[in-house]
């Protein structure tokens, strides 16, 4: 899997509060961008759990999650490592 892969990228540049003078047009700003966020974030886990074949597990939520915990800080590629090291024990 490639994480750097265009598909993963968030197009809609974060809005920094203060390139806006209505706080309406920023809190729409920011919901987009969250909005987008969240779906990169649901197409990486779905990606990553089909890449380690865990995707159809009955546990896969379980497991996305504690990879989740374990590896978000340092970033997507660590979840990813973690997950690979999951796979051992649950196929």
């Amino acid at each position: 899997m490639n994480i750097n892969d265009p598909k993963y990228k968030n197009e809609v540049a974060y809005p920094y509060k203060k390139g806006y003078e209505n706080s309406g047009d920023y809190q729409k700003a920011k919901t987009l961008w969250m909005q987008r966020e969240g779906e990169i974030y649901e197409l990486v886990k779905h990606d990553m759990l089909e890449d380690v074949g865990l995707l159809n597990h009955p546990k896969a939520n379980k497991i996305w999650s504690y990879a989740w915990e374990q590896g978000h800080s340092s970033g997507y590629s660590e979840v990813y490592n973690v997950l690979l090291d999951l796979t051992e024990l649950f196929k």
